[in-house]
């Protein structure tokens, strides 16, 4: 029940932002929890023995995202100026294999996180912005309330229980499910460009599998730094990083349906 209520408490001011506020609020919020999620990357690998600095990776995660925001060749720009500055603070490790290492997981973070969040906020300046950004995310939150309880209720055999013990078989399907048929509904309620109530079926699905991905990824980078969450910040869920993994992967693979239905 606390998992629940804190998804509510946590869904409903967003909503209330994307429906309701201008766009650069709601690029604010992105920004806001961009910074949050690339902290928590951050303090995990430094759990994992890489030192870095939060703040700073949480920074580089913004930046890279405004860029994308910003477009023409400043992602290219931004992209390369982190990497320097990434590449500069390793030289300074006792081995090229530590460097290289920090290197690699630090411009993950940037890329994964402030890559996925730039692309979301373009995403609320395409035609029906809005239901677009509502659509992904009913998707998402479909697909991960629904694993939840089949795989609590249904499941028997595990997904992958080297990296996420608790995930199953039966709740993986069950969230897929569950977000083909909230995508299908979304389509019949409102104008979602680029995605009809028959095209919502393979569209939600393939939501749904980046979705698996992107909580599966996340929960490595947790068993690596031996850690059950990403942090404690929302009660029930632990924190940001957790409750938006999965919304990190397949917001891109959203986003590069919609440019390639657009363009």
């Amino acid at each position: 029940m606390t998992r629940l209520l804190s998804a509510l408490v946590l869904a409903a001011p967003i909503l209330v932002i994307l429906f309701s506020t201008p766009s650069i609020v709601f690029l604010f919020v992105v920004f806001l929890l961009v910074f949050r999620a690339g902290w928590e990357y951050q303090t995990l690998i430094s759990l994992c023995g890489w030192r870095v600095r939060a703040w700073e990776g949480a920074l580089d995660a913004c930046a890279f995202a405004l860029a994308l925001w910003v477009g023409g060749v400043l992602p290219v720009l931004v992209l390369g100026i982190i990497l320097l500055r990434i590449f500069l603070k390793a030289f300074s490790r006792e081995t090229l294999r530590e460097s290289l290492s920090m290197t690699s997981v630090s411009l993950l973070g940037v890329v994964w996180i402030g890559g996925s969040g730039g692309l979301i906020a373009i995403l609320r300046g395409f035609p029906n912005g809005v239901e677009t950004i509502f659509f992904l995310f009913i998707v998402v939150w479909a697909n991960d309330i629904a694993a939840m309880f089949t795989g609590k209720t249904l499941g028997k055999r595990k997904l992958a229980p080297k990296i996420s013990p608790g995930k199953t078989v039966e709740g993986a399907i069950g969230g897929v499910i569950a977000g083909i048929l909230a995508g299908v509904l979304t389509t019949f309620c409102m104008d979602v460009p680029g995605v009809d109530p028959w095209l919502a079926i393979p569209v939600s699905g393939g939501i749904g599998l980046f979705a698996l991905i992107g909580d599966l990824g996340e929960s490595i980078l947790k068993r690596a730094a031996g850690e059950k969450d990403a942090s404690d910040i929302i009660p029930g869920h632990g924190g940001l990083l957790d409750r938006i993994d999965g919304l990190l992967m397949a917001g891109p693979a959203f986003y590069c349906y919609l440019y390639w239905v657009r363009f």
